[in-house]
């Protein structure tokens, strides 16, 4: 050691994934500290699975710090090991700051619509599908009757947007999720559960309240303890109490279900059950703007990714880890 020690220590980089041309590209941000009372420079280089594939010059202040940002690249492999790495200097252990990426996972998601619905049916929830980036979701429309044994297979998530299901259907459905799939109903004027598969939902649906005299039905508490509502516990992150809801139907909830949100009046507005390796949820309102206004809400967007994310049991993968 010297009375006067240099160093240049590298800073964690923030990774920030984009979609061009149909291919995921990410951007790597990383920077250094200059823990010295002199001016420094540097070179601060990404490599990609070993190889350096680009290098900027970094100049620091005095005690300062400093960043660049890398030209986009894309993940090939599962796992691509990356490194950001500065020039060398008198203690090399804090030169090089690692991490691993891997293409997105894209989650398929099934839109049953009745036979015969226009396509403002599921406008709002599909739109809302796309724009979703962890995960990204493959949204496919079908309507009742045309749902295939490959849906079946391939699918990460299968909603029901306001259907009546048969029993055959209704088995179907109850083996998907059994086998870990994710099932979201709808519960419009025309949706219906077979009752001989009633264990395969949090709740049956019954007749409908009218809230469109005198003051619309608010949602009156959410639990925001559970994955779905968790990222709108912090103040001012979203306010479900702003939708207004006209009509939404009346259940009958099973004792393994669990209330996820309710209305002013107590009545459930959102159930979940687990149901074998998988999770089943029901919306005791519609999707659309027919019977409320949530879908013109700042909520709306966030809040169904949430509920994709969750059905689809949708962890993302850290890039790193402190040690």
């Amino acid at each position: 050691a010297t009375e006067e020690a240099s160093n240049i220590a590298i800073t964690p980089a923030v990774l920030q994934r984009t979609g061009a041309a149909g291919q995921e590209r990410i951007t790597v941000t990383a920077g250094a500290l200059n823990r010295g009372s002199q001016p420094a420079d540097t070179t601060l280089s990404l490599e990609i699975d070993g190889r350096v594939i680009e290098s900027r010059p970094l100049k620091l202040d005095a005690h300062g710090a400093a960043s660049a940002s890398f030209t986009p690249f894309t993940p090939a492999a599962k796992f691509t090991r990356g490194s950001v790495r500065l020039g060398d200097d008198r203690l090399a252990r804090d030169n090089v700051f690692h991490f691993v990426v891997s293409p997105a996972v894209r989650v398929k998601v099934v839109v049953v619509d009745r036979p015969g619905a226009s396509r403002a049916a599921s406008l709002y929830l599909a739109q809302a599908l796309e724009l979703s980036q962890a995960p990204a979701f493959d949204v496919v429309l079908r309507q009742m009757g045309s749902v295939t044994p490959e849906d079946l297979s391939s699918a990460g998530v299968i909603v029901l947007n306001d259907v009546p299901v048969s029993e055959t259907l209704g088995r179907q459905l109850a083996a998907f999720a059994e086998a870990g799939g994710g099932l979201f109903a709808a519960l419009g004027e025309r949706a219906a559960w077979p009752s001989a598969v009633a264990a395969a939902v949090p709740a049956l649906p019954g007749g409908t309240a009218d809230r469109t005299r005198g003051t619309p039905g608010r949602i009156g508490s959410v639990e925001y303890g559970h994955p779905v509502f968790e990222s709108f516990r912090a103040p001012r992150s979203g306010d479900f109490s702003t939708a207004r809801f006209y009509t939404y139907r009346q259940v009958t909830a099973d004792p393994a279900a669990q209330v996820l949100a309710r209305y002013d009046d107590g009545a459930p507005a959102l159930l979940e059950r687990r149901v074998g390796n998988g999770r089943v949820m029901v919306w005791t309102s519609t999707l659309d703007v027919g019977w409320n206004d949530l879908a013109l809400k700042p909520v709306f967007l966030p809040f169904i990714h949430r509920v994709g994310a969750t059905l689809a049991s949708f962890q993302q993968r850290p890039p790193y880890m402190t040690v």
